[in-house]
């Protein structure tokens, strides 16, 4: 079955990356890959059964390009998918109208579970997700309460779940946690609210000074965390990584923090839980499953800071509520499941 995939992973275009190894599961679960990435860059590589291309653009022209490179693709394809509802997944339907193709759109970050994501003019781009629900062929979303609430839409499209996978390898971490220790791994943006958990954690160091909190992960908020931290007196306590494995830090870690306003699933925390780190985390994503399997305490998305300090304070001390997690959904099932998706619309 060939697939032309449309995505904004541009990390793809390296061969050696991840991403690239993730692309390479689908070809050996049966699709035949051809993959445009939206970059700034041109390039890619190619290898038997997966061709990757880089759009090459700026932020707006990258799309005309993407249109163009894939119209080419469109005549010897089986099936176009987007993995986005929005800017990619319209390009997808144009594409599948002209040619008459089936067409998937890929929900990554819980669009549609009728809570508000952090996504720029997200009333337009709302209206556009919608949109094309209603139009796609097959609809693959992470979030359960996407899920959910696609089942409430009655839409003639076939969806289904098919959380992000989780790496295998956090399961084979052996642990030597380090009294007071807290992890948080995300990009350093908004939606994941690393200042309420500086704030929290705060709190916290107060009560217990030999508290320290890292934070794993990059992103544009990094010095103004960094003079939170420093405003709030507990600089000399965290610890800002930067893009970095997050392995050997869950390996040590009391307990992983997850205090995000939205999320698709949530992957950090599940592979968190694998590792056997106790899971503290706001009710959005994959925290329902990850609390069913006892890995998790969930908390209220308007938790206060306060209460957060609290909560963190009991998971501290009382780890053994919390069970190692383990048995998460593969990459390599992922792939499998992905492809025969595609072989059913």
């Amino acid at each position: 079955m060939r697939i032309l995939m449309l995505s904004r992973d541009a990390s793809g275009l390296d061969a050696s990356s991840s991403t690239a190894d993730r692309w390479r599961l689908l070809r050996n679960a049966g699709a035949e890959l051809v993959v445009i990435a939206a970059s700034y860059k041109s390039g890619g590589w190619n290898e038997k059964g997966l061709r990757v291309v880089g759009s090459e653009g700026g932020k707006i022209t990258r799309f005309f390009r993407m249109y163009s490179l894939a119209k080419k693709e469109m005549q010897n394809i089986d099936l176009i998918t987007a993995q986005d509802p929005f800017e990619l997944g319209f390009i997808a339907w144009m594409l599948a109208r002209l040619f008459h193709k089936p067409f998937e759109i890929q929900d990554h970050g819980g669009f549609f579970d009728g809570e508000k994501p952090d996504e720029p003019l997200w009333a337009l781009r709302k209206r556009l997700a919608f949109f094309l629900v209603k139009r796609a062929n097959l609809v693959r979303t992470v979030s359960p309460f996407s899920l959910a609430r696609l089942e409430a839409m009655h839409i003639s499209a076939k969806y289904y779940h098919l959380p992000i996978a989780a790496n295998d390898s956090y399961a084979q971490v052996e642990r030597e946690p380090e009294a007071g220790l807290i992890v948080s791994v995300g990009r350093l943006i908004p939606v994941k609210r690393h200042d309420l958990t500086i704030r929290a954690f705060a709190l916290l160091h107060t009560a217990i000074p030999d508290t320290k909190l890292v934070l794993v992960g990059d992103g544009p908020l990094r010095s103004k965390l960094e003079a939170f931290a420093k405003q709030l007196r507990v600089a000399n306590a965290i610890e800002f990584t930067g893009h970095t494995d997050p392995l050997p830090f869950l390996s040590r870690a009391a307990l992983f923090v997850m205090l995000s306003s939205h999320e698709g699933w949530g992957v950090a925390a599940v592979e968190a839980a694998l590792a056997g780190v106790p899971v503290l985390m706001t009710r959005t994503g994959c925290a329902k499953w990850l609390e069913d399997h006892e890995a998790a305490k969930t908390v209220s998305v308007r938790i206060t800071a306060e209460k957060v300090s609290q909560e963190m304070k009991k998971a501290l001390f009382s780890p053994d509520h919390f069970k190692r997690l383990t048995k998460a959904l593969s990459l390599d099932e992922a792939a499998r499941e992905q492809v025969n998706a595609w072989k059913s619309p």
